[in-house]
């Protein structure tokens, strides 16, 4: 008995305008790294006095990962509010 061929379902769905002119994945991921990376020079200051806070003492880098988690939120809000509509 022969089995018919199946294409998968993502092969057959029709491609939007939106997502042919939609950027890669890669590209999201570029400008999201980058856009964390502006985030993180605008905040350098801040970010060598919290480094050096947590190396002092007993090493406890909480509030480190404090701080870099409010500045990719920073980064991704500022991606969100140059998004185009």
């Amino acid at each position: 008995m022969e089995q018919a061929h199946q294409v998968p379902a993502q092969d057959c769905t029709p491609t939007t305008t939106a997502q042919a002119t939609s950027p890669s994945s890669g590209e999201v991921l570029l400008s999201r790294a980058l856009g964390l990376s502006a985030q993180i020079l605008r905040q350098r200051e801040g970010y060598y006095t919290v480094l050096e806070r947590c190396q002092r003492g007993d090493l406890d880098g909480t509030d480190w990962l404090i701080w870099f988690l409010e500045q990719l939120i920073a980064a991704a809000h500022l991606l969100v509010m140059a998004a185009p509509p």
